[in-house]
């Protein structure tokens, strides 16, 4: 083959890149189909059926919390309805811009018609919201509050006021009066419970309760014919009040009748009912929407969230598809590529590595020093030809510079005669003019050794009879400086004692103002004690008198007879609270006697305390005058020891000086006698190495 080695790898690599190419090119063709599908899947399949999965949720979320919100009134509902809106709005605006790219007209269609009815279903929950808690929430109770509850209480005041005149006397000519006054408390109690038994039916709605009012009522209506028939026996005030009264009862007849009505219909709550009809429809139509409807089974079919979920599959199952297809592809391209790797491989191997291998061993001898070996390849015209050409050169070379070697090696062996002839003379010139230096050096540091070991010594005991000094001195002085701090303590000691009798005697001071303070405010409690007494004293007189006042109701009660009997439990009543008091004020008296009595024995007290401060204060004056002549004795001797302290300090510093000079004489003579004793040991070496230089030259 004559194609040179690149022609032969050019056309292998062109073989390997067709084939890569070829599978680049398919993959990124799958891979963009994959990219296409999975970009839709990311951004509209799977955002618009989570999307479609939040508003359910959400839709579901509102509901539950209207619910909350209506059975229990709690803000905390509310908030939470209010957050859920806000995600379905947010959720909205989504869907608003994926709805652009849905390919299925009738889910745009289905998603306008859900917008409306969501907004319709929004609506009505604000409404429902708005009215709970309120009295348009139940209708009935609006009736009740507004019409029906303003007129009984006006017809029980007037009722009210009728009885009170007639209790008060103040009453018309003629008629059996205990019996209108029966017919008027019947009236106004019937009326009351009438009016409970309605509020429990509208709140529980049990029959039993209406069933109560209507019977209450009958009696109420006979009982008020009974008095329309005696309304001439009653006074003008009262005709006045029965005028009201009828005119109220007149327009309450009716409301009763109504209010029940409601209340058994399925109006009676508002809230529930607008939920009921208006709010939970609505919510099923937009779960139709988003689910599909149901069947005869109770499962839903079609739907925008299950139709995008449809969607969803068929793009997922395309999307398994390509990839599926992808790897095909690539497992045939890899089975073609390999196949072809090893034909190239073959023939790289059978026209190119036999040959080189051949030109290794042959190169391989020739470094072994096998100048015989023969070159191959070198009738060739490639590169491996060209190889050879080189390869020969090398070998001629190395025969060449073989015969140069030999001819090398007889010429260093003369030289080396020469030079050892030449060294000798070098090592006997050298000992001759070194070796009597090295002996001079040798003899003088060993001199010097001597020297500054007689030096050292003699500085050591200089410093050891130095050190004996300072001891000494050192002793004294720490004496002095005992003496010193002592007398130093003794003044502090006699200063503060002096401080505190000071204090002492200005608290004793301070004792006796408080103590005179005490006794005015003590005075002063007995003179509030003696107030306290006489005003006790009349309450006890007003309590007398309204005993006595109790007594005369009492009288005047059961000269009533059955008229005067609650009259007479009032005047018992008050009878006994005015014994109560009566008691209270004589043990209030005892204790206020009691505190006099204390209050006077405080007063002596105080004084008694007052009289022994002034005497403590005279004493602690005396002692401080005392401390005081002390403190100046003290502080004489502290000073006297101070200036001892300093004599014996200033002796102490010059022995240290002595013994810092002589330790330091110690110090230089042993560096001396070191230095010496290195300087002998160097002079042994240089002679050492002097000898073992003239040993190597002689032997070189």
């Amino acid at each position: 083959m004559n194609i040179k080695i690149s022609g032969r790898l050019i056309l292998g690599f062109m073989a390997m890149a067709v084939i890569l190419a070829i599978a680049v090119g398919t993959t990124i063709w799958n891979v963009a189909e994959i990219n296409r599908t999975s970009r839709r899947i990311l951004s509209l399949r799977t955002p618009t059926a989570e999307a479609s999965t939040a508003v359910v949720k959400d839709i579901y979320g509102t509901l539950a919390t209207l619910r909350g919100y209506m059975l229990t009134g709690s803000a905390m509902y509310k908030k939470h309805r209010s957050e859920m809106w806000a995600d379905i709005d947010a959720t909205l605006v989504q869907m608003d811009t994926l709805s652009k790219s849905w390919d299925d007209p009738k889910d745009i269609e289905n998603f306008k018609e859900f917008k409306r009815i969501l907004k319709e279903f929004r609506h009505s929950q604000q409404r429902i919201e708005d009215i709970v808690g309120t009295p348009e929430e139940q209708p009935a109770t609006q009736i009740l509050e507004t019409q029906a509850a303003p007129g009984v209480a006006i017809m029980m005041e007037n009722i009210s006021k009728m009885i009170d005149l007639e209790l008060q006397g103040d009453v018309g000519v003629g008629g059996d009066r205990v019996q209108i006054l029966g017919m008027m408390a019947d009236i106004r109690g019937s009326l009351a419970m009438g009016v409970a038994n309605i509020r429990s039916y509208l709140l529980t709605g049990e029959k039993k309760y209406a069933e109560n009012f209507k019977t209450l009522w009958k009696k109420n209506t006979k009982r008020f014919a009974d008095l329309s028939a005696q309304v001439t026996h009653l006074s003008a005030q009262q005709q006045d009040a029965f005028k009201i009264f009828s005119a109220e009862r007149e327009k309450f007849v009716p409301l009763p009748a109504e209010m029940f009505a409601i209340r058994g219909s399925e109006k009676w709550n508002l809230a529930n009912y607008m939920l009921l009809t208006e709010t939970s429809p609505r919510a099923l139509k937009m779960m139709d929407i988003l689910l599909g409807k149901r069947d005869m089974q109770g499962v839903r079919h079609g739907g925008m969230q299950r139709n995008q979920q449809r969607l969803l599959s068929i793009d997922v199952a395309r999307n398994n598809a390509s990839v599926a297809t992808l790897l095909n592809t690539e497992w045939a391209i890899l089975a073609v590529g390999l196949l072809i790797a090893g034909l190239v491989s073959f023939l790289i191997i059978r026209s190119i590595v036999r040959p080189v291998n051949a030109m290794t061993v042959a190169m391989a001898d020739l470094a072994q020093g096998n100048l015989s070996v023969d070159i191959p390849a070198l009738n060739k015209s490639d590169e491996i030809g060209k190889m050879a050409q080189a390869v020969l050169v090398f070998k001629d070379n190395a025969i060449r510079s073989k015969e140069m070697e030999a001819e090398a090696e007889a010429q260093k062996h003369k030289t080396e005669e020469e030079k050892r002839r030449l060294m000798l003379a070098l090592a006997d010139d050298f000992e001759a003019s070194i070796g009597g230096v090295v002996n001079s050096v040798s003899s003088a540091s060993t001199e010097m050794q001597s020297s500054a070991s007689t030096l050292s010594s003699t500085a050591e005991q200089t410093s050891r009879q130095a050190t004996r000094v300072a001891a000494a001195s050192e002793e004294a002085s720490s004496n002095v400086q005992t003496v010193a701090s002592a007398s130093e303590e003794l003044s502090s000691s006699i200063s503060e004692i002096s401080r505190q009798v000071a204090q002492s005697t200005q608290i004793a001071g301070t004792a006796v103002a408080e103590v005179d303070g005490a006794n005015e405010k003590v005075q002063g409690l007995a003179v509030a004690a003696q107030k306290i007494g006489e005003v006790v004293a009349l309450i006890t007189d007003i309590a007398d008198q309204t005993n006595l006042l109790a007594l005369n109701a009492t009288i005047e009660a059961a000269r009533a007879g059955e008229a005067g009997k609650g009259f007479a439990v009032v005047a018992s009543e008050v009878k006994n609270l005015a014994k109560a008091t009566a008691k209270a004020t004589e043990e209030i008296s005892t204790q206020i006697g009691d505190i006099q009595n204390a209050t006077q024995g405080a007063v002596e007290v105080i004084g008694s305390i007052g009289a022994t401060i002034n005497r403590m204060n005279e004493i602690a004056s005396a002692i401080s005058a005392a401390v005081e002549e002390q403190g100046a004795a003290t502080q004489e001797i502290a000073r006297n020891v101070e200036r001892a302290a300093a004599g014996a300090g200033e002796v102490s510093a010059n022995i240290a000086g002595v013994n810092h000079a002589a330790d330091e004489t110690g110090q230089s003579a042993e560096q001396m006698l070191s230095a010496a004793n290195e300087l002998s040991q160097q002079s042994e070496s240089l002679r050492g190495e002097v000898n073992k230089f003239l040993a190597n030259i002689r032997k070189s």
